[in-house]
């Protein structure tokens, strides 16, 4: 079946999506997209859920099984069906859905060592996905599941046999979701910068739009800006790229701008809209950052006329889009063309990590206790009072006070054996 993720737009102007069956350009089934409608109520998490359905979905109609008429019937999935979809989650999405039953392979002619070299090369060739992908797969399916049910026999007197079925079920998917645990394969190491001092100077001096060595040809004030912004206030790509005119506070005594919180803001023409995902809050701003910004508007952004149907402050400068809201794309894109400059891989939300390590810095040189820094680290980077993201984003610096600590430690130890040491060579 050809079905597709269609992200769209409502005559109000509010974003939305659906999984649509590309044939007859309607849902692919009406109950996963009443579950999908009632379950998420954002657009980037409604997104992120509707591919995962269109991972499952396309599963289980490759193997001839109907969701909807099983958990109806109270029979849902046996033994055996469950542990082949449990596998499929581990593995990346193909091109083709087979039946696991289509391609039968004689395996008479093998040597039993033929075989055992065939599984090894098998094992190491396949495409495994994170185990947060398989949990996000299996716990996305056990919600449809959870309201197919209640859809279904939540009002009823529903029998011990299918009460029982459905509880089997869950519990299946909640033991495995938690036994799953995460790959440490690919280790960073604590003591390595998110970026390095050397390449975070040289980008502050080459996003410069005078600078000869700027990556961009064009927009280069609205590119420093981006780079400003996230460098100053450690914001998320989505909440910058959903920062409006009317978010700015031109107080030169204490320049700043508010990071709001506005799911499915009708004003947003993007298919994608930008979002802010942490709590509200305001963040402060350097006076010249702020004086570029105002220019910028009057100027830069007053070429395009379409931009004064909006209040997004960045928008786009090329093309068909010109002057429309700047797409969270286009930043990741200008990220790309920096990174080849400065020949190390960015990406917006390195700067947050980078903007947790000085302001760390600057925090400590400033007197403040361990409590009044997390305390406004978490208002500025919007987490709440018991947010665990702290551990998360000061890495860095939790393993250099950690070493410190560590090797005064062993300052005190190890002269103490030497001290022992000379001590019996006087005895003897």
């Amino acid at each position: 079946m050809d079905i597709s993720v269609y992200s769209h737009k409502y005559m109000d102007e509010r974003s939305d999506v659906t999984l649509l069956d590309n044939s007859s350009a309607l849902p692919v089934c009406f109950f996963l997209q009443c579950h999908l409608d009632n379950c998420y109520r954002t657009f980037n998490t409604k997104l992120a859920n509707t591919k995962i359905a269109q991972f499952y979905y396309n599963y289980f109609v490759s193997i001839k099984i109907d969701l909807v008429h099983r958990v109806k019937d109270g029979e849902f999935l046996t033994s055996q069906e469950y542990e082949d979809f449990k596998r499929y989650c581990h593995y990346k999405v193909t091109a083709e859905y087979k039946n696991p039953g289509d391609t039968i392979i004689s395996f008479s002619s093998f040597s039993d060592k033929q075989i055992e070299n065939l599984i090894h090369a098998t094992r190491i060739s396949a495409e495994r996905v994170l185990p947060s992908t398989t949990k996000a797969r299996m716990r996305s399916f056990a919600a449809y599941i959870d309201f197919l049910y209640e859809m279904f026999h939540y009002s009823n007197n529903v029998s011990v046999l299918i009460a029982t079925c459905y509880n089997n079920l869950k519990e299946k998917i909640k033991r495995d979701t938690q036994e799953l645990k995460d790959i440490n394969s690919l280790v960073r190491d604590p003591y390595e910068q998110v970026i390095p001092d050397a390449v975070y100077f040289h980008i502050l001096d080459i996003i410069q739009p005078w600078h000869e060595n700027n990556p961009w040809k064009g927009s280069r004030l609205r590119n420093q800006l981006i780079i400003q912004i996230l460098n100053e206030t450690g914001i998320r790509v989505g909440a910058l790229c959903k920062l409006k005119i009317s978010d700015l506070r031109s107080d030169w005594h204490n320049p700043r701008c508010v990071i709001t919180r506005t799911p499915n803001d009708p004003t947003d023409p993007r298919k994608r809209p930008a979002s802010q995902k942490t709590k509200a809050h305001v963040s402060a701003l350097m006076s010249s950052t702020l004086t570029r910004l105002l220019l910028y508007i009057e100027t830069e952004r007053a070429k395009y006329p379409i931009a004064n149907t909006h209040e997004f402050i960045f928008v786009s400068e090329k093309g068909a889009t010109a002057g429309k809201p700047l797409a969270m794309s286009s930043v990741n894109y200008l990220m790309k063309v920096l990174s080849k400059m400065v020949n190390f891989h960015l990406y917006p939300h390195l700067f947050r990590h980078k903007w947790n390590e000085v302001f760390e810095d600057r925090a400590q040189q400033a007197g403040y206790s361990h409590e009044q820094i997390n305390d406004m680290r978490n208002y500025a980077c919007g987490w709440s009072e018991n947010s665990k993201m702290v551990k998360t984003y000061n890495e860095f610096k939790l393993a250099v006070q950690a070493s410190e600590l560590s090797k005064i430690r062993q300052s005190e130890f190890i002269p103490s054996m030497f001290e022992f040491k000379d001590s019996g060579k006087e005895k003897s």
